[in-house]
């Protein structure tokens, strides 16, 4: 029989009990514990397991450093200051130095060739991991493009498509070299781009990259359903070049100071692509493209179907068009949106072309709602080209307190038509006679081209 808990002394048991009287550390008195031979061996014994990843695991930057550098100093070190010639560094990242076919000492930065064997080491299809991460650092590119990869190699992508992930997390990548790309895909043909590349997926952002105000930095193709976001891109030629994305999101991609374009939408750049067979089905959403050279476009877009602009900004200092898309190149109805723009040039200047430009071949169709304008007068709202049959241009609730100016351009066999309500154009038009009345409102056209009287739907907006 056991004993009474009143019966214990402290550091006692209690014969035929699992219970223990402990004496309180301070204040008096006893503290009742129900002890069992398991709860002390877990108190008492560490226990040390062994645990095997095989898939789902992120891989980040600082997993490929030699041991002795740090990479993301923001500091640009050539692999031979740090000790490497060409043949050391093939051996400590084998990767690419399979990938390069060599690492040339001299010019190569720690950092490319770091962040290079991490990529390839995603792409390597012995391994199931998809997910890359930068972590904290600034990061030096020069000595070659790092290659992303489009799909697992040794994996048919028809059977195990994949879906990669690379996450800045907020760095910062600064390009000194002279390469022609900072990040591209590595892509040969269009038979790799239908049948390896374009059912696995990406997600890829949250990061900046600077340049030196030539090249692109970054070159991106063959995938579905790619969501690019959160990317900063300043001071290149091109900032993004797209190929064969197909039903891709583009969040928050902003591009600053780049001489041609911020961002090219186009077919594929392997061989034998083409716009029927490689062409894009880009939505760009809070996007904003700043120019500030007289011939710089914000963004071009080039054969894609289904172009959307939701809730974007065009602005800089300069520029030649905040968008341009030319869909000539193709005579598949390819439609495109822009919804809730704001445009600015500052100093109360102009883009010198237009704000938004078209070149169609029928039966193209653009529409734009909500344009807003913040800058000089005289600005050109739409400017439309056809090379083949009639662009259909459709244009709703654009109101400016400096009134908007139009521009058609027709080529051989092209033409325009002009479907227009709630817009504030130029001497305050009324009606769709007006509008084409170049002698009593000689302003609205900013050339002597204009639409013939079949053409033209005008509703003005209620004052």
């Amino acid at each position: 029989m056991g004993q009474k808990i009143s019966e214990l002394t402290a550091g006692s048991p209690a014969v035929g009990t699992d219970l223990l009287r402990v004496a309180r550390s301070s204040g008096g008195g006893y503290v009742d514990r129900s002890v069992t031979v398991q709860s002390i061996l877990d108190q008492t014994n560490t226990v040390t397991q062994n645990i095997t990843v095989t898939g789902g695991d992120v891989l980040r930057f600082q997993d490929f450093e030699d041991g002795t550098n740090t990479v993301g100093t923001g500091t640009a070190r050539s692999l031979q200051s740090l000790g490497y010639n060409n043949s050391t560094a093939a051996t400590q990242w084998p990767l690419t130095a399979a990938k390069w076919g060599s690492i040339t000492a001299s010019s190569t930065d720690y950092d490319t060739v770091v962040i290079q064997e991490a990529f390839e080491t995603l792409r390597n299809g012995t391994n199931r991991v998809r997910k890359l991460a930068a972590g904290n650092g600034a990061f030096v590119l020069a000595g070659s493009p790092i290659y992303l990869p489009s799909y697992k190699s040794g994996v048919s992508s028809n059977v195990d498509s994949q879906m990669f992930v690379f996450d800045g997390e907020g760095c910062r990548f600064r390009v000194t070299g002279s390469q022609s790309y900072a990040f591209t895909s590595d892509i040969t043909d269009q038979t790799e781009a239908d049948n390896s590349c374009i059912d696995n997926r990406w997600r890829f952002g949250n990061f900046k990259i600077t340049g030196t105000g030539s090249n692109t930095a970054i070159r991106f193709g063959a995938t579905r359903g790619a969501i690019i976001e959160f990317i900063e891109i300043d001071d290149f030629a091109t900032g993004w070049q797209s190929g064969f994305l197909l039903n891709a999101v583009y969040n928050e991609l902003c591009t600053v100071n780049c001489s041609t374009q911020g961002v090219l939408i186009d077919k594929g750049w392997w061989t034998s692509a083409g716009y029927s067979t490689a062409g894009n089905q880009p939505m760009f959403m809070n996007c904003r493209f700043r120019t500030v050279g007289a011939s710089e476009i914000g963004c071009k877009v080039v054969g894609a179907d289904s172009t959307w602009f939701q809730r974007c900004t065009v602005e800089g200092t300069d520029g030649a068009y905040g968008i341009y898309i030319d869909n000539s190149v193709t005579t598949v109805s390819k439609n495109a949106r822009i919804d809730v723009l704001h445009a600015e040039i500052g100093s109360s200047g102009v883009y010198a072309n237009a704000i938004i430009g078209v070149k169609g071949s029928d039966p193209f169709t653009m529409k734009a709602t909500e344009v807003f304008w913040q800058g000089g007068s005289n600005v050109i709202l739409m400017e439309s080209e056809s090379t083949n049959g009639t662009n259909h241009i459709v244009l709703r609730d654009c109101l400016t307190n400096t009134n908007w100016k139009l521009k058609q351009i027709n080529t051989t066999g092209g033409t325009s038509s002009w479907d227009m309500k709630n817009i504030t154009l130029q001497g305050n038009p009324t009606s769709a006679a007006d509008v084409r009345d170049t002698v009593g409102f000689p302003n609205i056209w900013a050339t002597a081209t204009v639409p013939t009287s079949n053409r033209v739907r005008f509703e003005p907006p209620m004052n």
